[in-house]
């Protein structure tokens, strides 16, 4: 974990693999605020889907991406 700012606080973490196999990253984030905090990026955080990549929250279940939100929600649903 690196330095928590202002409540927030992030981390990384792998297992270790032989050399050439895929490695997973873990990339942890804690917010120990009441507050919802933003996690800035180099691009919106949606970019995590799009590559391929799972978000999870604290218990474990998968989140969805705003796109597969929409498509569950749609306008006929309502």
């Amino acid at each position: 974990m690196f330095p928590s700012h202002g409540g927030f606080a992030w981390g990384l973490s792998t297992k270790p693999v032989t050399y050439g196999n895929p490695v997973s990253v873990l990339l942890w984030m804690y917010n120990s605020t009441d507050e919802p905090k933003s996690a800035f990026t180099c691009t919106d955080i949606d970019v995590f889907w799009v590559s391929g990549i799972d978000v999870f929250d604290s218990s474990g279940q998968r989140m969805q991406s705003l796109e597969e939100e929409e498509k569950r929600i749609s306008p006929g649903d309502i």
